[in-house]
C-alpha cells in the first residue's frame, strides 16, 4: 500500500527527516512510478553518504527508468565494488549491457545472477524484458516476461510488453488472447485522475 505509506512517510519527514525516512520515500516513488523524486530525495542522501547502497541500488533502478543508464551504471558499479555479488547492482549493470546492443553479454550475466524474488527484482526484471524488446531480443524478452509473471502474476505492464513481443514475431492470435485478459484483469481498476 504505497500510497497510503507515502502519506505517513511525508508527514514523519516534516517533522523530522532522516536519512532513512528519505530511503523510505524513494522505494515508495519508485514503486509508484514517480522516478524523478526518488532521484531527488536520494540525492542529499548520497551527497552525506556516497557509500550507501540501498540509495545507490534505488538511484540506479530510477535513473534505468528514466533512461540515464549511464548513471545507473555508475551507481551498480559503486556498488559492485563494496559488493561484488549483489544481484540489483548485476541487474543494473546487464540492463545496461542489454541498452548498449551487448545482447549475448546481458544475458549471460543476467542467466548467471541469481536474484532473490522481491519488488526490486520484479522491477529490474521489467527493465530487463524492456531492454530485450527494444533489441529485438523478442524470444528472450518473452522468457523474462514469463519468468516475472510466475513471481508476480498481477503485473500489468509485462503481459502488454509480451503481447507486443508476440505480435512483432507475427503470433497475432497469442498477442491478441494476451491483451484480452489484461483487459479483463484491468476493468475493474479505478481510473487515473
Amino acid at each position: 500500500a504505497h500510497e497510503p505509506a507515502m502519506m505517513w512517510i511525508e508527514t514523519a519527514r516534516a517533522v523530522e527527516d532522516s536519512e532513512r525516512l528519505q530511503l523510505a520515500a524513494a522505494e515508495c516513488f519508485l514503486l509508484l512510478g514517480l522516478t524523478e523524486d526518488v532521484v531527488q530525495v536520494l540525492t542529499p542522501v548520497l551527497e552525506s553518504n556516497p557509500l550507501d547502497i540501498n540509495a545507490r541500488l534505488l538511484s540506479g533502478l530510477a535513473l534505468m527508468q528514466l533512461e540515464m543508464a549511464e548513471e545507473a551504471l555508475l551507481h551498480s558499479q559503486v556498488v559492485l565494488q563494496l559488493e561484488p555479488e549483489n544481484a540489483l547492482a548485476k541487474a543494473i549493470k546487464a540492463i545496461f549491457m542489454c541498452q548498449a546492443g551487448l545482447n549475448t553479454e546481458a544475458l549471460a550475466l543476467w542467466k548467471s545472477n541469481e536474484m532473490q524474488a522481491g519488488t526490486f527484482a520484479e522491477f529490474a526484471s521489467f527493465l530487463f524484458a524492456q531492454a530485450l524488446y527494444e533489441q529485438d531480443q523478442l524470444n528472450e524478452c518473452i522468457e523474462v516476461v514469463d519468468s516475472l509473471l510466475k513471481t508476480k502474476e498481477n503485473h500489468i505492464e509485462a503481459p502488454m510488453l509480451k503481447s507486443n513481443a508476440l505480435e512483432d514475431l507475427g503470433k497475432t492470435d497469442e498477442a491478441d488472447a494476451i491483451l484480452e485478459l489484461v483487459t479483463r484483469l484491468t476493468a475493474d481498476m479505478p481510473e487515473a485522475d
